[in-house]
């Protein structure tokens, strides 16, 4: 949730309380970190729902504010990750993301099903980091945020 955001705000009374249950039980919730505002909204909400997990689809990979706000939330916020669903972006990104906030603090995410998904593993298996980075943005990073 919220599954479609497009011009909605995603900070709004009626999510509420699908955020209220979020940080009772700890889940996770997946929000499109793509917009200045989306990404805004989302660092707001993480911010007053600790204990639920936020999973920042796409990082922000639009334009530079939004990578630079991903960032920012990612930061701030224990209870964010960011996701490799970098649908249109240059070589070097997950490098970069994992120089800004850890590679601890990335997971594996794809557009699927707008994109064939071997292009983001692609990217992430022959990026320049290191065989455990890539493992644990495969996987073990999920595993652990998620408590699996």
């Amino acid at each position: 949730i919220p599954f479609v955001q497009g011009n909605l705000h995603i900070d709004i009374p009626g999510m509420q309380p699908y955020y209220e249950y979020a940080d009772k039980k700890g889940l996770p919730i997946l929000f499109h970190a793509w917009q200045t505002h989306e990404i805004k909204d989302a660092m707001e909400v993480a911010k007053r729902y600790r204990n639920a997990k936020f999973i920042f689809g796409h990082s922000g990979f639009v334009h530079k504010e939004g990578k630079e706000l991903a960032i920012e939330a990612c930061k701030c916020c224990e209870n964010v990750m960011l996701d490799t669903t970098l649908s249109d972006v240059c070589d070097g990104a997950v490098e970069w993301i994992a120089d800004q906030v850890g590679a601890d603090r990335l997971v594996y995410g794809t557009d699927l099903t707008a994109f064939e998904c071997a292009h983001i593993l692609g990217r992430i298996l022959l990026c320049k980091l290191s065989d455990t980075d890539k493992e644990k943005i495969l996987g073990l990073n999920a595993k652990k945020f998620l408590n699996l």
